[in-house]
């Protein structure tokens, strides 16, 4: 029997990712890697022919997922849950054949955002540091506007959509209206009205194996808050930094962490006491991960994972940073179809401006694709570009710098052109 490696679900924006996991499976293992995904495409299929067309989030795929199993004579050794979905079907199948993975009867609230505030709110944690916002659940149009009239200005979330899809600062009527013309779709599943505290600074804590980091985050000052930048460590004191870690690692346990992946997005609030934004058992997107390896000595989150759920055993490490490293995504300054994206002249000119060893550009659209100057989520962003410098305010100037090589680097087409 051949052995394979599953991970669930992914976006095609991602494939970087699983082709870098891909590589690193083959060489820890010996193994090849399985797409569980609705959907297969032939870009799938290009990065392995190994595909199992079923829905990620299925808590009840054995049956299916073994006979295919059987089919192509695969011995399954690992579960790797690699989107919000996907951390359904990982922990079950993973519990289910006796795999490395973390809890299956939690796995619910990583993609629902009100099942997350249920389990939330029942979790025992020091109201001294940590804060539950308000929130309801809604079904329809008239549950919305009535939240609204009752607690006014709130943040309106879809409860089954990944990273900030459908997700804005209801702030008047009008902001209603804006909200209903793109996502009113998202009730049929329901939506989440909540207390806004996106007007404190955002992080994440990331990690794997019991070893975590801090990430600070930077989001759009619109309606639509699209996270743009990641600085990773995130520039903390130590008292604050063992806070966040006393409070989220025993946090992260009661919501079903068994030491796997994990990208918990939160707010540190004015008075220092803590608000989760939602949790992700799964690795961060946007390179962050990368940039931990750029960002702490001798440490690689992505073999910790896949030799955790593989069945190597692997302890808590104590990071040592040695730089600070970064990631920017590059929003359009107009609205409009991109006319020419030159990748070799941005890579060109990042080079010279940084050197070829300290950027990472990772391009997103194509030539003809719509472009937005105000993102409704990660999917509207360009491309990213990650850099590194031991200096914080420094790393921060060469972000904007490569923001601004790349944007002026390319060209849009407004819709109203000919």
């Amino acid at each position: 029997m051949k052995s394979i490696v599953a991970i669930f679900g992914y976006n095609n924006s991602r494939i970087y990712d699983v082709l870098k996991i891909k590589n690193l499976v083959k060489v820890k293992t010996g193994a090849e890697i399985l797409l569980i995904k609705e959907g297969i495409t032939a870009e799938d299929l290009e990065v392995t022919p190994f595909c199992f067309d079923h829905k990620p989030e299925d808590p009840h795929m054995l049956p299916s997922l073994l006979s295919y199993l059987r089919v192509n004579d695969f011995n399954l050794i690992g579960c790797l849950p690699f989107s919000d979905k996907g951390v359904i079907g990982a922990a079950h199948i993973a519990q289910q054949l006796n795999l490395f993975g973390d809890d299956s009867a939690t796995s619910f609230a990583m993609l629902n955002k009100n099942t997350f505030r249920e389990l939330e709110s029942k979790t025992d944690v020091d109201p001294k540091f940590y804060k539950r916002p308000f929130f309801a659940l809604a079904q329809s149009r008239a549950q919305v506007n009535e939240f609204f009239l009752q607690h006014g200005p709130f943040f309106l979330k879809p409860v089954a959509e990944g990273n900030s899809r459908g997700c804005m600062k209801i702030e008047n009527l009008a902001d209603l209206e804006i909200w209903f013309q793109s996502f009113s779709s998202s009730l049929t599943q329901g939506v989440i009205c909540e207390e806004i505290l996106s007007r404190s600074d955002e992080y994440s804590f990331d990690g794997v194996g019991g070893t975590y980091w801090i990430t600070k985050k930077f989001t759009t000052t619109g309606p639509f808050r699209a996270e743009y930048q990641h600085i990773i460590p995130a520039p903390l004191g130590d008292e604050i930094t063992q806070q966040v870690h006393s409070v989220l690692v025993p946090l992260l346990k009661n919501l079903g962490s068994n030491g796997g992946a994990f990208h918990h997005e939160f707010f540190l609030l004015p008075d220092d006491r803590i608000a989760s934004v939602e949790p992700n058992r799964r690795p961060a997107g946007m390179g962050i991960w990368d940039l931990a390896s750029w960002a702490f000595e001798e440490f690689n989150p992505w073999t910790r994972w896949i030799d955790l759920c593989t069945g190597t055993s692997v302890s808590p490490l104590e990071l040592k940073p040695k730089t600070f490293a970064g990631v920017r995504a590059v929003i359009s300054k107009n609205s409009g179809r991109l006319k020419s994206l030159p990748h070799e002249l941005m890579t060109a000119q990042l080079a010279a401006r940084f050197g070829k060893d300290n950027f990472r550009l990772t391009i997103l659209k194509s030539v003809g694709d719509r472009v937005l100057s105000e993102p409704r989520d990660n999917s509207d962003f360009i491309a990213m570009v990650a850099l590194r410098n031991p200096n914080y305010e420094a790393l921060l100037s060469d972000l904007n710098a490569a923001d601004e090589i790349i944007l002026n680097s390319l060209e849009v087409q407004s819709c109203e052109s000919k």
